[in-house]
């Protein structure tokens, strides 16, 4: 079985060769879309392994990867299509599993799984994009979410405007997604309530960069609006101030998001919260000190579908109710003292939370130390694509008597076919 998934993947991406040229594109035919089309995708061995106390909770290590087919452009119409796949490797499935591949319970631990992550129809006219089907989409609260093998995506339309300079105006009509482990698509709904009828996600966004440049400062500003009928509304803002003082960076930014329940009320947990807070950091040539703090308001900050909430460690987010934290890391990039393609960071965060809740309460620390070394350019080019990277988070549960402690080990290799 597990023979036969390696297969499949790997099939999928000898069948992209046909579509032989990297770089796209327009077509002077309906078959110049595929022989002008781009192949690409990425390679991924990860191996995520949790312990609490001196026990092993969970495990998973898994191989896949994506594929990603993109035809040239013809009249201003593209097509593409995602494959992907993830597959166990040596896991004892009768061990609990831990984020990276399906766990269906005893004996059915570490489940592999493959799916066709993106299908869709592209239309570009006049700097506008108009999206019809499964794809990745990347908003604040609905995101591609990188953390785990597979990427989340989603199904439904998308339009993306860039007529006037510096401004992108967004719309989109979402009625599915596919989560880290699904092996197809579910209602967007589906992940407010078990029961509750299915509603799509209507977006409205806009991004722009302001003029303020003469004034010697940099300033992107973003807002956005989501809308699920019956369950929920979302408003997030966010700017983000800028400024380069000789070979000094440095930024502020704060953001603000409110979730409420509307209508019938589908969703199986009362919704009325917010979060604000800001990041702020500081870069000096290749070393660099970010610093974050948020509140958030009287119910649990949902995030199913991707990002939004400020402080995203690898173990802890901010995301409970009433809960304030505040977070600090630091990363440096080695290439300054002749070391190429390796960086590190340390990220410590610490989370005050409501003593009555069930989940992490109390004050909770996570410190998170990450490696990586990208082979870029390194060995006359043989290696590229190709990175390697560590991560070791730490927690401290101040109110149970044994911490948790996380290993998250990752082979990424992107690759392209074809020549120009």
């Amino acid at each position: 079985m597990m023979r036969a998934k390696f297969s499949f993947l790997f099939s999928l991406t000898m069948l992209a060769g046909v579509i032989h040229n990297v770089y796209a594109a327009d077509a002077d035919s309906i078959s110049d879309m595929f022989t002008k089309g781009t192949v690409n995708g990425e390679l991924k061995l990860y191996s995520y392994k949790l312990k609490t106390g001196s026990e092993t909770s969970g495990s998973d290590t898994a191989l896949g990867g994506v594929a990603y087919l993109k035809t040239a452009s013809y009249n201003g119409v593209s097509l593409g299509m995602t494959f992907a796949s993830a597959n166990p490797v040596f896991n004892d499935r009768n061990d609990a599993g831990y984020n990276l591949l399906q766990d269906n319970g005893d004996g059915h631990h570490h489940d592999g799984y493959n799916k066709m992550l993106e299908y869709y129809v592209r239309g570009n006219w006049y700097d506008t994009t108009i999206t019809w089907g499964a794809q990745e989409i990347f908003t604040p609260m609905m995101w591609h979410d990188y953390c785990e093998i597979l990427p989340k995506t989603y199904r439904g339309l998308s339009v993306i405007n860039r007529s006037v300079k510096d401004l992108e105006l967004h719309a989109y009509y979402i009625t599915d997604y596919s989560g880290w482990h699904d092996s197809d698509y579910s209602s967007l709904s589906a992940a407010l309530s078990e029961d509750g009828p299915s509603k799509p996600m209507v977006i409205l966004g806009a991004r722009y960069n302001l003029p303020t440049e003469n004034l010697g400062f940099k300033t992107n500003a973003e807002a956005w609006t989501y809308h699920m009928e019956d369950y929920m509304d979302m408003n997030y803002f966010r700017v983000k101030l800028s400024k380069q003082l000789g070979d000094v960076n440095v930024f502020f930014m704060p953001s603000y998001v409110s979730q409420k329940e509307t209508g019938k009320k589908y969703a199986d947990e009362h919704i009325d919260t917010y979060q604000y807070g800001f990041e702020s950091g500081i870069k000096y040539k290749d070393f660099y000190t970010e610093f974050e703090w948020t509140k958030t308001g009287d119910t649990d900050f949902l995030g199913p579908w991707g990002f939004g909430r400020i402080i995203m460690q690898a173990y802890q987010t901010s995301f409970a109710a009433n809960e304030i934290a505040r977070g600090v890391k630091t990363g440096y990039d080695f290439s300054r003292v002749g070391i190429k393609g390796l960086s590190a960071m340390i990220w410590w965060a610490k989370y005050n939370r409501p003593l009555n809740l069930t989940v992490y309460p109390g004050a909770n620390t996570e410190v998170d130390y990450f490696v990586k070394y990208e082979f870029t350019d390194q060995f006359n080019n043989a290696l590229d694509g190709l990175s390697v990277s560590l991560a070791y988070q730490d927690v401290d549960w101040t109110n149970m008597n044994t911490g948790s402690q996380e290993t998250r080990f990752r082979v990424n290799y992107k690759f392209s076919f074809g020549g120009k």
